[in-house]
């Protein structure tokens, strides 16, 4: 039997060493596959940064002629005379910010107009709330700058005045609500 016991214990000690060598193996292998992943994550990272710095490169680079046609304009202002030189300047600018938009827009904006719209609290910003009959309760009455999508996310809400009804009734002199004639 102490035979048996010691040939018992060999094998069990040369299963134990067979384990223990996978686990060496598994557990390198495990540190490699970390160390690759993390050297993957960095890549990434730089891939994303040269993405985003070529995208605001072709932002920068189609907005450069409109940065010109602004200095053309101011040019312009300092030698002025008369309203017709005014009026070319007027219709310089406006077509400065028309290409202006058109640029921003080919790179994914869309502004908000919210005159007489409903008011949406996921796109407005209700900064003032006045009474009026112009326009229906619940609507934007004014609205003091547009919103702005980024490729369908919200970057920056309408500010906006709602309207509500005006009131049927207003204070008499006691204090006391009084019907308006």
């Amino acid at each position: 039997m102490g035979m048996k016991r010691g040939h018992w214990s060999n094998e069990v000690r040369e299963k134990l060493l067979r384990i223990m060598e996978r686990e060496k193996e598994y557990r390198e292998k495990l540190l490699r596959l970390a160390a690759d992943f993390e050297n993957f994550k960095k890549i990434v990272e730089k891939e994303k940064a040269a993405i985003r710095d070529s995208a605001n490169e072709r932002l920068v680079r189609d907005l450069i002629p409109i940065l010109n046609n602004f200095k053309l304009a101011l040019d312009a202002i300092s030698s002025a005379e008369g309203q017709k030189d005014f009026e070319n300047l007027l219709k310089g600018v406006q077509m400065i910010y028309s290409q202006l938009v058109s640029v921003l827009e080919s790179h994914g904006l869309k502004i908000i107009e919210s005159q007489g719209e409903e008011f949406d609290p996921r796109f407005h910003e209700a900064i003032e709330v006045v009474e009026t009959d112009e326009v229906e309760p619940g609507r934007v009455a004014k609205q003091f700058e547009p919103g702005y999508l980024l490729k369908g996310k919200l970057i920056k809400p309408a500010r906006v005045a709602v309207a509500k009804s005006k009131q049927e009734k207003e204070d008499g002199e006691d204090g006391k609500e009084s019907d308006r004639d």
